[in-house]
C-alpha cells in the first residue's frame, strides 16, 4: 500500500442544486462519509483524518480548485493521491465532461461548474507517483484519457488509473430506496466485505471486475476503467484479517428470517469458527427508555435513549456497544470489536466511559451459532457480510454537538 502519511484524498459530493434543472442527490453525502471512514480505518488503508479532505455542496469553481492544489503540494512522491466526485456530470457544447456544484447553471457552465480538464491537470501537477480518480457522474468515461493528459503526452508518473462510474455517453444511477448511488455503493459494499478469494491489498482492477459483475447482475449502468501500468492499489483485503475471524462484521439478513418485513442488520461482536458466534442486531429499537432499565448509563446513551432488542437468547442480559471518540481514549473497560467500535463492560463505572467521552447503546439479548453455523448461513445467502462496521454505519453520533 502507498504510505497513507504521504498520501492525500480529496473527496467532493453535490448533493444539492440551487438550479431546479438539477435534481438532488441525496445519497452523495453518504457516499462521502461512507468513503471518508473506510479511507481513514486501519482496516483498509489508514489515511490520516487530516489528509483526507471532504468537500460536500461546494458553491464555487474555486474550493475545488484550492482544495485539489493543496493536495497536489501536501502529496508526497511514495504516496498516492486520490479524488473522487460524485454528483451531476455535463456536457457542454464541445461535449467536454463538466462536473456540476451546488450553484452550477447549464447556460453558464464555463463559470459554475468545475471542467474535468482542470481536475486532470491538477492530478498531473503532483509529485505523487501513483495518482487514482474515481468518478460517479453521467458521461464518467470521458474522462479516460487522463491516461495520455489529454494532448498525447504519456504521464510521468508510476501508477495511475481513473475509475469511471459509466460509460462516455451513459447516465449515473441513484436509486431511490438506497442509502449510497449505484456505483459507489456496490464499490464500499466490495471494500467492506473484502474478498477471500482475493489478492490482497485490493488492485482496483480486481475491484473493477466485482462491481462491474454486481451491478451488471441488477442491470445497472457498467463502470470503465483505464490504468498506466496496471496494479493500481486501493485498500487492503478486509477478508484477509487472519485470525480476526468475523469479529466486527456487519452482517444483513434479507430473506426475512429475523424480521418479515425489511433487513435486519447484524453486528458480529464474537467468532471462533470451531466454537461459535454472538451478534446483535443494531437496528431495533424498543420502547423501553434507559433510564427506567440502567438509569446509572442513560446519560450517556445515544439517541434514541432506549434499549435496543438485540436478539432472542439471554433476554435478561444488557450489553453495551460503545464508540470511542476520534479524540478519545477509551476506558479500560472497553473492547474494541471494529475500530473505535467495541464492547463496554456494564459492570465497570460510568464515570469512566463518561469521562472517557465514549457513546453507548444498550442492547437486550443476542443472536448465537454453533460451530460452523454462521459460515454456513453466509455460504448459502441467508446472511450477507457487509465487511468492517463504521460509527456511521451504526448511526452513532460521533461529535459531542450531535448528542
Amino acid at each position: 500500500m502507498p504510505d497513507p502519511n504521504q498520501s492525500y484524498a480529496v473527496l467532493i459530493g453535490t448533493a444539492e442544486y440551487d438550479a431546479k434543472a438539477l435534481n438532488k442527490l441525496p445519497a452523495v453525502e453518504q457516499n462521502l462519509v461512507d468513503l471518508r471512514a473506510i479511507l481513514t480505518d486501519t482496516v483498509y488503508w489508514g489515511l490520516p483524518d487530516e489528509r483526507c479532505r471532504v468537500l460536500l455542496n461546494p458553491a464555487q469553481p474555486s474550493e475545488v480548485d484550492s482544495a485539489l492544489r493543496d493536495a497536489a503540494m501536501e502529496v508526497g512522491h511514495d504516496g498516492q493521491l486520490l479524488v473522487y466526485f460524485a454528483g451531476h456530470g455535463i456536457l457542454d457544447d464541445d461535449g467536454t465532461l463538466q462536473l456540476a456544484l451546488r450553484t452550477t447553471e447549464r447556460s453558464l457552465l464555463s463559470t459554475t461548474s468545475f471542467a474535468y480538464s482542470l481536475l486532470r491537470r491538477r492530478v498531473r501537477d503532483s509529485a505523487a507517483a501513483r495518482r487514482v480518480v474515481i468518478l460517479d457522474c453521467c458521461y464518467a468515461a470521458r474522462a479516460l484519457e487522463i491516461m495520455a493528459g489529454g494532448d498525447g503526452v504519456e504521464l510521468r508518473i508510476d501508477q495511475a488509473a481513473v475509475f469511471a462510474a459509466t460509460s462516455r455517453t451513459g447516465v449515473a444511477f441513484a436509486p431511490a430506496d438506497e442509502v449510497h448511488t449505484a456505483f459507489t455503493g456496490e464499490l464500499i459494499r466490495t471494500i467492506r466485505a473484502g474478498l477471500p478469494d482475493g489478492p490482497d491489498p485490493l488492485d482496483l482492477r480486481t475491484l473493477w471486475r466485482v462491481v462491474r459483475g454486481a451491478l451488471a447482475a441488477r442491470n445497472l449502468p457498467l463502470p470503465e476503467l483505464r490504468e498506466h501500468n496496471s496494479g493500481v492499489l486501493l485498500v487492503r483485503n478486509a477478508a484477509h484479517r487472519a485470525g480476526f475471524g468475523l469479529i466486527g462484521h456487519l452482517l444483513a439478513s434479507t430473506d426475512g428470517s429475523i424480521d418479515p418485513e425489511r433487513t435486519a442488520w447484524l453486528l458480529v461482536l464474537e467468532h471462533q469458527p470451531d466454537v461459535g458466534a454472538v451478534a446483535v442486531r443494531v437496528d431495533a429499537p424498543t420502547d423501553r427508555p434507559v433510564h427506567r432499565f440502567l438509569a446509572e448509563w442513560a446519560e450517556i446513551a445515544t439517541e434514541p435513549r432506549v434499549l435496543f432488542d438485540g436478539g432472542p437468547l439471554a433476554r435478561q442480559e444488557a450489553i453495551g456497544l460503545a464508540v470511542v471518540a476520534e479524540d478519545g481514549t477509551a476506558p479500560p473497560d472497553f473492547r474494541p470489536v471494529a475500530g473505535r467500535v467495541g464492547v463496554l463492560d456494564l459492570v465497570a463505572n460510568p464515570r469512566h466511559a463518561r469521562a472517557s467521552g465514549v457513546q453507548l447503546r444498550l442492547f437486550v439479548g443476542y443472536f448465537g451459532w454453533g460451530p460452523g453455523q454462521l459460515e454456513a448461513e453466509l455460504a448459502d445467502g441467508r446472511l450477507i457480510d457487509h465487511g468492517y462496521v463504521t460509527p456511521q454505519a451504526l448511526g452513532i453520533a460521533l461529535s459531542q454537538e450531535d448528542r
